[in-house]
């Protein structure tokens, strides 16, 4: 297969960009290539074929890797938008380089509870403090 590639390089002086290919070694195991060939002349006439291969078996498997990984997250951000939403809890995400604060809307909803309790709370104290010191004043 190869050769056959290289042999009609020359005779209908195509190029031959970017190829890839894999090849299974005894020794090395499995690894992809990348082929690059072109046409050209040396200073005698002859017409050879300048040939580029590239071991391109690591970069394949980082992005295998990648493609992987962004699987796995999808799918994490699903389970714990479920865990969140099925808990009724509220997620906030602060971004350090903007300085930014990002608050969901059930986020937003807990916080609204917490300051109406907080307000609650803070009138009720003043109203016992109030008749608290209307009791001391009258002995």
């Amino acid at each position: 297969m190869l050769m056959e590639l290289l042999e009609n390089v020359l005779p209908s002086k195509k190029e031959l960009e970017d190829f890839e290919f894999t090849q299974a070694f005894s020794a090395i195991g499995k690894k992809t290539f990348c082929l690059n060939a072109r046409q050209i002349e040396n200073a005698n006439g002859d017409e050879l074929i300048l040939l580029a291969i590239e071991d391109i078996t690591y970069r394949r498997k980082v992005e295998e890797g990648l493609v992987e990984a962004e699987r796995l997250l999808s799918e994490s951000r699903e389970r714990l938008k479920f865990a969140v939403d099925s808990a009724g809890l509220g997620t906030w995400d602060y971004d350090p380089q903007t300085n930014e604060l990002h608050w969901d809307k059930r986020c937003k909803q807990i916080l609204a509870w917490y300051r109406r309790a907080i307000l609650i709370c803070h009138r009720f104290t003043c109203l016992f403090i109030r008749m608290t010191g209307k009791r001391l004043n009258k002995k």
